[in-house]
């Protein structure tokens, strides 16, 4: 069986595979993006805790890092698991400092020169709101 395509068409269908390489492509260096963005701000919150840790140890605060309100509805065979969030975000760290003062603040890692507002959320911006309070 022969197929028979005019420069048009084998053009278009040239045009359509460049396209879906480069839907592949993006997918994949999304994903690694994703991966490496997690593990640096995984790095940065293990390095406020050993900050804490060592004011903590001095006698100079006690902050601890807030769990995300998370929950794991499947576990598979493979180590993996599907979940969901079961409530707002609290902010990263809270704690009391050793003169009676209260501390709160969010730990958010980005690769570019500056971070955007928006990327505390509205619950986290209400909790930092009420712990400030005078």
């Amino acid at each position: 069986m022969s197929l028979h395509l005019t420069e048009e068409e084998y053009s278009a269908l040239q045009a359509k595979r460049r396209n879906e390489r480069a839907t592949v492509k993006s997918r994949a260096e999304g994903s690694f993006a994703s991966m490496r963005n997690n593990a640096a701000g995984q790095r940065l919150e293990g390095r406020i805790q050993a900050a804490c840790g060592y004011y903590r140890d001095q006698g100079r605060a006690y902050v601890e890092k807030i769990p995300e309100p998370f929950r794991t509805t499947h576990t598979y065979r493979d180590g993996t698991f599907t979940g969901r969030f079961i409530a707002n975000a609290q902010p990263d760290f809270m704690g009391i400092l050793a003169d009676g003062r209260g501390i709160c603040f969010e730990a958010k890692h980005t690769g570019a020169d500056r971070i955007n507002q928006n990327v505390v959320t509205k619950t986290q911006w209400e909790s930092f709101e009420n712990f400030c309070r005078d």
